[in-house]
């Protein structure tokens, strides 16, 4: 079983204080990282990413086929983690921009649920941020060829969940079928 990256991070990278550069001995390392000589606790909470369901006119979703790693080939939805200075909206603009080429006009706010992503062997926690935006018609989509390899168009109802790339969207869309049934 792989460790969360914060198990890593105390157990493979924190050998010594970053502050005063006390050794620690094994026996220290929990969360957060308390150093027993200068007294200094640095944490280890999720990175943050946004996600944006964009629907047409229609009630279809635009989901997009993953390129990379982790879960390559299975159907995801434009977005990707937030940077340090931007707030939740700034990223979601920037990354369905970056991926699809569609400069959104507003967003809902769907829900926010914990995660863990994979990347090079570490894993890390995040919160994965959903938001719901209309859009007129997906024509103008230039999709991102390092991180998409197309994009599927579909009403969400027909879409397998064990289709999609990761546990946080399978709830995501589930909710977002309750809430376009409520409104």
């Amino acid at each position: 079983m792989s460790k969360s990256f914060s198990e890593k991070a105390f157990h493979e990278h924190f050998d010594y204080c970053p502050n005063c550069g006390y050794k620690k001995h094994e026996a220290e390392s929990q969360s957060p990282f308390n150093c027993r000589n200068c007294g200094i606790e640095i944490f280890f909470n999720s990175v943050t990413s946004v996600a944006a369901l964009l629907e047409n006119s229609a009630g279809d979703v635009l989901f997009t086929r993953r390129k990379q790693n982790p879960q390559r080939g299975k159907l995801g939805i434009p977005g990707g983690f937030v940077n340090s200075g931007e707030n939740l909206e700034e990223a979601l603009l920037r990354e369905v921009h970056e991926e699809v080429g569609i400069e959104l006009k507003s967003s809902s706010y769907l829900g926010g649920w914990p995660n863990k992503y994979s990347y090079k062997s570490v894993i890390y926690s995040v919160t994965d941020i959903y938001f719901v935006t209309q859009v007129k018609d997906f024509q103008s989509i230039t999709i991102c060829p390092d991180e998409i390899d197309g994009v599927y168009i579909a009403n969400p109802t027909t879409i397998e969940l064990d289709d999609l790339a990761f546990p946080t969207l399978k709830t995501a869309v589930s909710a977002y079928l309750k809430y376009r049934d409520k409104n």
